[in-house]
């Protein structure tokens, strides 16, 4: 398979994962806010709070469901990051097969 190919490849799955990463964030994020109490809660360790933007309240996670969010988002992010990266090495070796190529 020629470079060029492999590196299409390449992103379209590693934006496919970021998207994946970004669809169970949102998912998580709504089930959360529908399920997490309105008041911190000691005994399950429900005492992080997250702004409820749906229904503007706060509600409390468990350290556990910060975690998970925010390794999604970090997931999510660097996806995105690696695709504008492979992209540029991509743009880059057809300006050069280009300027290389005989007229």
């Amino acid at each position: 398979m020629h470079h060029r190919e492999k590196l299409r490849s390449a992103i379209k799955w590693v934006f496919m994962v970021g998207m994946l990463c970004g669809g169970i964030m949102f998912g998580l994020i709504l089930h959360f806010w529908e399920t997490s109490p309105t008041v911190p809660d000691v005994i399950s360790g429900r005492v992080i709070p997250q702004f409820d933007k749906l229904h503007g309240r706060y509600v409390y996670l468990t350290k556990m469901q910060d975690c998970s969010l925010f390794i999604l988002l970090l997931l999510g992010v660097i996806c995105v990051f690696s695709c504008g990266v492979i992209d540029f090495r991509l743009k880059k070796l057809t300006a050069q097969s280009k300027a290389g190529a005989p007229s």
